[in-house]
């Protein structure tokens, strides 16, 4: 029996100043939990035993919806489970004081992974 490890990991750029900094913190840590809650793991690289890794680059509106999301993975399938992860994530509330740092990139790295219990 196998248990699912998957490991999220969100990288911000440009730094802000330290109170937007926070908030934008806290805000990718929002991200990071809902594509948490919307991922999956292959169904068919589950059965075949195979781990990979994507890499998603996606901008954000002020409005919180998603545009220009692209991702390349070790493997289809990951690519796949990838983009429709990220894709039920949104649309996001923006806080009002973030507002103006939008649109906004952010660079995802999702490791798909499996553990014998």
């Amino acid at each position: 029996m196998h248990k699912i490890i998957l490991t999220l990991f969100i990288f911000l750029t440009p730094v802000f100043s330290d109170a937007k900094t926070r908030d934008m913190r806290e805000l990718a840590n929002y991200i990071k939990h809902t594509i948490s809650i919307n991922k999956s793991y292959p169904q068919q690289a589950f059965e075949s035993n195979i781990t990979g890794e994507s890499h998603a680059i996606f901008v954000v509106n002020k409005h919180g919806h998603l545009k220009d999301l692209q991702v390349t993975s070790t493997n289809d399938f990951f690519t796949n489970a990838s983009i429709t992860s990220i894709r039920k994530s949104f649309p996001i509330a923006i806080p009002k004081n973030l507002k103006n740092q939008f649109p906004k990139s952010f660079v995802l790295t999702i490791r798909y992974r499996l553990q014998d219990k």
